[in-house]
């Protein structure tokens, strides 16, 4: 029996995604797939200036169909800009996974 939620993952990021992301598993391929950027705001620091700095965490929501095994040290490219992937990944179990990421110096 299939759920109501079968492909539910491929509306959500054929209509709120990025279509210009690369990802590049560790060792593989680079390959542009359709994914969901967000920057949550954690805290904002004060540096040794006086003035505020953002401290944001970075996810990517992608289809599992897109990223079927995320693993740590592959890469994504966001709007030019490089980010490693991270523990923890997330899976929804409706088709979707979350990947945390860490900026490129």
């Amino acid at each position: 029996m299939s759920s109501p939620f079968d492909g539910m993952a491929d509306i959500f990021t054929q209509h709120l995604g990025d279509d210009n992301v690369v990802y590049t598993p560790s060792g593989g391929q680079p390959r542009t797939i359709r994914a969901i950027y967000f920057e949550t705001p954690l805290s904002v620091n004060i540096d040794d200036s006086g003035a505020p700095s953002d401290n944001q965490a970075k996810e990517l929501h992608v289809s599992a169909t897109d990223v079927a095994a995320p693993a740590e040290g592959d890469h994504a490219t966001v709007r030019g800009v490089t980010y490693r992937v991270v523990p923890p990944f997330r899976a929804d179990g409706q088709g979707m996974t979350a990947l945390s990421l860490v900026r490129e110096s």
